[in-house]
């Protein structure tokens, strides 16, 4: 039987480590000797054959020059003097055969397709091959084999020699390392029996012989440091685990730990108590601990540990248990696999808690979540309701109010065109009075039906040129330009995913506030153009006009609030609108003034980027 190396004793393990070093040393050194010495040989080989090739290829050109067999043959016999010579052709230049020398082997018949001036070992031979030039002109091809037969032989040598230096090496490097391991592995064997002792028998004061100061001695004084440790650790382990049970009993937390192999599962006293059972450990079955599972919450926890045990994965379970007294509780179960090293599971282990308290508290925010819900469907709908009758009503006013008011204006009108001469300077100014306001409520009741229109218009998004409809929004506000001197900056304005006829209302309105407000300046100057913000990008429209006051920031987009009175026409609700249509496109409208320092109204949409 074949002990492995790992499971050898140490001692043998030194020895095997000593004389493998050696002998792999001496295999490497005999090793690089014998192919130096080979690779050596065989250029010598080749360079000797070489120059006899030559040699005998130069005495060649009379003989082939003047087609002389005989004084060929007699050339090639000189080779006998080189015992490795076995076989020597000389051939014409048609390859035909010329003269032989062959004292032991059959000679060639028929050269080789090999190129003149080639060599190659095969089979034990070299041959050359060496061409007959006479003045620039080849005569014919010599070949000559040679014999490696001795070379074998030497090498033969070479590797009995090594064998027994080998042998004899490892015989006196394992009769040392013999010798020198005991000095080593004797306070091994000491330091491993003390180690045995505290495992087996947990005797943690127990304590090893130290032999010396060496890295030996300091293991050993280590390990005995160690030991003193753990025997104090020890002690402190059974207090913390007082404290633990303790802690887990006020928490009604249990621990359990359950082995896959044999499915044995041990509970601790605390999830004893929580199961209604005698508070104690116990060690049985883990199906026993199934039966205390409400039936219907049982197979949510066998799939629960039948996963864990599967893959590994964490254990987790929330489940009702029924106790011996009848009583219905809730259990939060938690655990892990622990693994051994190759990766197998090796046991699982986990903690329960009751969560009753916790599931009547989630329980009854259920209810008033189901409440709330019921009450917010209510109201929605109310407000839905309310908004169509709100809508219904602005439209019918709108259109109730326009017929009196156009009778206002008409009458007024005609008075002022068949009567205006005779009448009182005093009723002709009552009278514009009346068709100014009469022109007002017009103005008021298109606002509104506009910003009603706004809040529920779908909109039609798509991609957008922002510069075309500012160009579209000042060809609106031409009468407002009329006489007025004002000087633009205008920057490039980015393309937009919007609403391209509700976008295009929002720079009407904003830019018809800066005509109006601006109104008192000489020149009026008016700025358009992008500033980056976080997250995006802001589109502005600023001008020098009288401004506001901050601190009434926050009424700028309610219906009808004013912040300058009757000292500039408007209705209070061209903000409003604006700030709608920005809140349907997802973005936001803020503005930024001082009073006399004119006014910078900022909006986003979604998707510029700076």
């Amino acid at each position: 039987m074949i002990v492995p190396f790992s499971n050898l004793p140490i001692r043998w393990k030194l020895t095997l480590v000593i004389v493998g070093t050696s002998v792999l040393a001496l295999v490497l050194t005999c090793g690089i000797f014998v192919t130096y010495e080979w690779v050596t040989y065989r250029r010598e080989a080749l360079g000797n054959l070489t120059t006899i090739g030559r040699l005998i290829a130069d005495n060649s050109t009379a003989a082939l020059g003047f087609d002389n067999p005989g004084e060929a043959t007699e050339l090639l016999a000189t080779l006998r003097a080189e015992q490795a010579v076995t076989v020597a052709a000389l051939y014409d230049t048609q390859g035909r055969l010329f003269a032989t020398y062959a004292p032991h082997d059959t000679p060639p018949t028929q050269l080789d397709p090999i190129p003149v001036g080639n060599f190659e070992f095969r089979d034990g031979y070299l041959h050359i091959y060496q061409a007959v030039v006479q003045n620039n002109h080849r005569l014919g091809t010599l070949f000559i084999s040679s014999n490696l037969e001795h070379v074998r032989q030497r090498f033969l040598l070479y590797a009995a020699l090594a064998t027994l230096v080998l042998v004899g090496c490892g015989v006196v490097a394992g009769g040392l390392a013999n010798f020198l391991q005991l000095g080593i592995t004797r306070p091994i064997y000491e330091l491993a029996q003390t180690a045995r002792l505290v495992s087996a028998q947990r005797q943690y004061s127990a304590r090893a012989r130290i032999h010396g100061t060496d890295e030996l001695g300091e293991l050993t004084e280590t390990f005995n440091d160690m030991l003193a440790q753990i025997e104090e650790r020890d002690q402190r382990l059974l207090t913390s685990e007082e404290r633990l049970h303790t802690a887990l009993s006020a928490a009604d937390m249990g621990t359990w730990r359950l082995d896959p192999r044999t499915e044995d599962e041990t509970r601790d006293a605390n999830l004893n108590r929580l199961l209604g059972r005698e508070p104690r450990t116990s060690h049985s079955k883990w199906e026993e601990r199934l039966l205390y599972v409400h039936p219907e919450d049982r197979p949510v926890f066998r799939a629960a540990l039948h996963r864990t045990l599967a893959d590994g994965s964490p254990f987790f379970a929330e489940y009702r248990i029924v106790r011996n007294e009848g009583a219905v509780r809730w259990m939060r179960d938690r655990g892990k696999a622990v693994r051994l090293p190759q990766g197998d599971i090796d046991y699982l282990t986990g903690a329960a808690v009751d969560i009753t308290d916790r599931k009547e508290a989630e329980e009854e925010v259920r209810r008033l979540n189901s409440d709330l819900e019921q009450r917010v469907t209510r109201r929605t709908a109310e407000l839905a309701q309310t908004n169509k009758e709100l809508e219904a009503f602005i439209y019918s006013v709108s259109h109730d109010l326009r017929a009196p008011l156009r009778h206002v204006t008409n009458y007024s009108q005609i008075l002022q065109a068949d009567h205006g001469a005779v009448l009182p300077e005093e009723v002709r100014y009552y009278l514009g009075r009346i068709g100014k306001a009469s022109s007002k409520m017009n103005q008021l009741i298109d606002d509104l039906l506009n910003l009603s229109r706004v809040s529920r218009q779908p909109l039609v998004l798509q991609r957008t040129d922002l510069n075309q409809l500012v160009d579209d929004a000042l060809i609106d506000l031409e009468p407002e330009l009329q006489n007025r001197r004002i000087e633009w900056q205008r920057a490039s304005l980015p393309i937009a995913r919007c609403d391209p006829g509700l976008i295009r209302l929002v720079f009407t309105n904003l830019l018809s506030n800066a005509l109006k407000y601006s109104r008192p300046r000489e020149v009026a100057h008016i700025a358009i153009g992008t500033t980056p913000i976080e997250n995006g990008l802001a589109i502005f429209v600023r001008d020098d006009g009288v401004g506001f006051d901050a601190r009434y920031q926050h009424k700028l987009f309610g219906v009808f609030q004013r912040l300058h009175g009757s000292a500039f026409e408007g209705t209070g609700v061209g903000l409003a609108t604006v700030e709608r249509i920005m809140r349907n496109h997802g973005g936001r409208i803020w503005a930024e003034s001082q009073l006399d320092h004119g006014a910078t109204f900022y909006f986003t949409l979604p998707g510029l980027a700076a």
